[in-house]
């Protein structure tokens, strides 16, 4: 208590209320804006509550600027398809723009574990196409981002003020391998452990990334990344004994130049592989583990397990992660967003 933000973990006395946290999301429109208000106060203890808030407030509003003339090939492109089923073709064009403040906003650094921004607030303009045929998907976005943020320096536990601008693209496209043709799109009785209708096959996942980061202390960053692999789906997701295994594994490689002042945004250009998996066990219950391979050392890092109890209606849950000694539980009730009629069974 008293302490610099920075200070090395104590062990601490806690009372039942620490051991729960709420997190709230307010969504609506101001005008013709998009409203999003996410706030996480990480436990119930009021004497601890100044330091466990965390939040982000954003408003956004999407134009979409699909040409006219697209549109019209588009419908006629479907005019000459409707006997075909199996062929469905979609394109969207939108700008997108967004106001958001953050305050101690965590951030996912992967191999890394996780950094924080203690405030910042931004502004960014995007250009977002999005392109779909026969489940081939593929997204291309322009962003540009200016910010003032408040973090940790990179090497210096001490806070860093800077105004940021950023130069960004990606692409990402995804190509199904192998896809099992489902008998029906709908849920079912038969779907005990599952709210939606699981799709088995193989799917080969790419994103390609570039930026260009400036910063108002003339420092500055440039990337290129490329994340590729193949995410597996197989089983049914109906039956108690090993029908259902999802597993996703994605190589990334970087080329950079620079470096970035902050901590939580410096890029590490080590070549990894991350690993994902999602195993039924038995009935309801799923194992999940995640972890990404250095392959500069060959040493895995930031490892976290889990298991969890799903049912159609609800999941339960409990994770743990060694190298940040966190493990908790999780609750979750679907299709609260639901807004149609479906009949019983």
């Amino acid at each position: 208590e008293g302490s610099s933000l920075f200070s090395s973990k104590v062990t601490n006395e806690t009372s039942l209320s620490d051991y729960f946290a709420l997190d709230s999301l307010i969504e609506g429109k101001i005008s013709s804006w998009d409203l999003n208000l996410t706030t996480n106060l990480n436990t119930l203890n009021e004497n601890r509550i100044h330091d466990a808030i965390r939040s982000k407030l954003t408003l956004s509003k999407s134009f979409e600027i699909t040409p006219k003339n697209n549109k019209d090939y588009q419908s006629n492109l479907n005019n000459e398809i409707l006997n075909n089923e199996n062929i469905e073709s979609k394109f969207e064009n939108f700008i997108d723009i967004k106001f958001s403040s953050a305050f101690r906003q965590q951030v996912d650094k992967g191999i890394d574990g996780t950094a924080e921004i203690y405030f910042a607030k931004n502004i960014s303009v995007a250009n977002r196409r999005l392109f779909s045929k026969n489940d081939v998907n593929a997204n291309l976005y322009f962003v540009y981002d200016l910010g003032e943020i408040k973090a940790e320096k990179k090497n210096i536990k001490e806070f860093n003020t800077l105004t940021r601008n950023v130069f960004a693209a990606k692409f990402s496209y995804d190509f199904p391998l192998i896809q099992k043709k489902l008998s029906s799109q709908n849920i079912s009785e038969e779907y005990l452990y599952s709210p939606e209708v699981i799709k088995e096959g193989i799917i080969w996942k790419t994103n390609l990334n570039g930026g260009l980061f400036l910063y108002s202390d003339d420092s500055s960053q440039e990337s290129i990344s490329i994340h590729t692999g193949p995410e597996i789906t197989y089983g049914s997701f109906k039956s108690k004994i090993l029908d259902y295994s999802k597993i996703k594994i994605t190589g990334s490689q970087f080329l950079k130049s620079g470096q970035s002042p902050f901590k939580f945004d410096d890029i590490n250009d080590s070549p990894r592989v991350k690993i994902e998996l999602n195993q039924q066990v038995y009935g309801a219950l799923v194992f999940n583990y995640e972890t990404h391979l250095n392959l500069d050392d060959g040493k895995f890092k930031s490892p976290k397990y889990g298991l969890d109890f799903r049912r159609r209606a609800y999941s339960l849950g409990a994770f743990y992660s060694p190298e940040s000694e966190e493990f908790g539980f999780k609750f979750q009730i679907f299709n609260f967003d639901y807004s149609g009629l479906s009949p019983r069974f």
